[in-house]
């Protein structure tokens, strides 16, 4: 069996506690640390069920993550490392007003660090090409470094360059089997019709079954197969059980919109849902997946935020008539 995200996250942060005890001023040890933190509140926020997350986990999370931020900007050596770290506060915790000022900042400051969750800000947002520049600089420091890959990869669909998307995903698939790069690849293909090969790179190019009926589930509904959707959506389901962002985001990419609005709601109403929320619009890249009524908390977030509503959308889907 596969390790989950977040046992892998804890085993991290046991090494990660080890440098912060050995040099507190170690800014990069405080700004990797967070990454569990910040996945147990948005699990939560999401309605998953993660049988390596303890109440114990839930409580402490949120203090943790705020925490591990102002840390990052206590001893933020550069102008890189500072811009990051607020941007990071600012998105997770809620602070958004000026957020988009605070993104500019971030990914255009020179540096070898792009910050955590720039990309749910940078493509849905028009921010696209700033984000993927971020992201390449990121990559010419470390040209091993995975995340800049997926999100450039991320960046160039949003960009509506799906066929450039696909030639990055298979450049970058030879340096690593990450299922986000497997993921652009087959929505690249399933954005430029080419239907076929689309669901073969799902069904083929993963380990764990649910990774491949989710990307099947989602290369149908951008062909227009309903029912072809729906029925991949349940044995999804069945086999990974319950995951509100998941359901929001195959409920948006099928047109269901009275349920992905109930599903948004739901999201909304918990602590760290407005992360969720920006997660499914940035995976969904079909403009506004739910409508903004049924997101009191999120929609008052965006006030002031600098963050256009509708977010882009690049693409067309037969399926979502809004």
């Amino acid at each position: 069996q596969e390790p989950s995200q977040i046992s892998l996250l804890k085993q991290a942060n046991i090494e990660f506690e080890n440098a912060i005890e050995m040099s507190p001023e170690l800014v990069e040890a405080y700004h990797y640390h967070s990454d569990l933190s910040s996945h147990v509140v948005i699990s939560q926020a999401a309605g998953e069920l993660d049988g390596n997350i303890t109440r114990a986990d839930l409580e402490r999370a949120p203090g943790e993550l705020a925490r591990d931020y102002e840390q990052t900007i206590r001893y933020a050596k550069n102008a890189n490392q500072l811009r990051n770290a607020e941007f990071g506060l600012a998105l997770l915790t809620g602070q958004w007003h000026g957020l988009r000022a605070i993104t500019d900042l971030s990914l255009s400051t020179e540096g070898c660090e792009t910050a955590l969750w720039a990309h749910l800000v940078g493509g849905p947002y028009g921010k696209a090409q700033l984000a993927l520049e971020g992201f390449a600089r990121m990559l010419q420091c470390d040209p091993l470094r995975v995340r800049s890959m997926v999100h450039m990869t991320g960046a160039l669909l949003w960009m509506g360059e799906a066929e450039k998307a696909v030639r990055s995903a298979e450049e970058y698939l030879q340096k690593s089997t990450h299922p986000w790069l497997v993921r652009a690849m087959a929505l690249g293909l399933a954005l430029q019709g080419q239907t076929e090969k689309a669901m073969q790179v799902a069904k083929n190019r993963f380990r764990i079954e649910t990774e491949s009926l989710f990307l099947m589930n989602m290369v149908a509904a951008i062909a227009g197969n309903e029912e072809l959707a729906s029925d991949l959506a349940s044995e999804y389901f069945t086999l990974n059980g319950p995951n509100d962002h998941d359901a929001l985001l195959f409920a948006a990419m099928r047109g269901q919109r009275n349920e992905a609005n109930r599903l948004a709601a739901m999201i909304d109403a918990r602590p760290f849902g407005h992360i969720v929320l920006l997660q499914v619009v940035y995976g969904c890249l079909c403009g506004a997946p739910f409508d903004l009524e049924s997101t009191p908390r999120f929609s008052e977030m965006l006030v002031g935020s600098g963050l256009a509503w509708p977010p882009l959308k690049p693409y067309e889907f037969p399926l979502k008539n809004w």
